[in-house]
């Protein structure tokens, strides 16, 4: 018998807790093995696909000024909006201290194609370093940061009450634009 602080241990009870130790000590080494050795370099192929259940997973495609208007065209946001107004997004960048204006869209209900409207209703200015955050899925988080960064802003030729007034429709996705 093995006497500690004057409490009496019998053998059996300290090869019990030496083999829960152990087993301890291996399975926390084995987790550090494992830490150390994953590879996060791994990344599946643009065209790799996974399945999950029923659903297959198709990773997001980059968003950029060749595929933008087939990604807004199927917008929830874009589709939601009035048929009877001009809106017209367009992209900016600054260069020497100046905004530099680049490419710009027509965005009507369901439809988005590369263009400019002279007399557009509404236009929607966007810094074109968002475009590289911009991926399938988050297009309400990019709208989100710009606004609160400030680099999100629009002009247009009807009074607040009126632009508010055909946009009731999106209220519903007033969280996108940071309200």
């Amino acid at each position: 018998m093995i006497v500690f602080n004057q409490k009496i241990y019998k053998p059996y009870l300290i090869f019990y807790f030496m083999k829960k130790v152990f087993i301890i000590l291996v399975v926390v080494l084995i987790g550090v093995i494992v830490y150390f050795n994953y590879d996060e370099d791994i990344s599946p192929s643009p065209d790799s696909k996974m399945v999950v259940g029923n659903a297959v997973y198709v990773p997001p495609v980059p968003v950029t000024y060749e595929n933008i208007a087939s990604h807004l065209s199927s917008n929830v946001i874009i589709n939601d909006m009035p048929r009877d107004i001009d809106v017209m997004f367009r992209f900016y960048s600054f260069e020497d201290g100046s905004r530099v204006f680049g490419k710009s869209y027509i965005l009507k209900p369901g439809e988005v194609s590369e263009g400019y409207l002279e007399d557009a209703s509404l236009v929607i200015f966007l810094d074109s370093k968002y475009l590289s955050m911009w991926h399938e899925g988050n297009f309400c988080s990019v709208l989100s940061k710009a606004n609160t960064q400030g680099d999100l802003g629009y002009e247009s030729s009807l009074s607040e009450i009126k632009l508010a007034w055909k946009f009731k429709g999106l209220m519903k996705h007033k969280s996108c634009f940071g309200f």
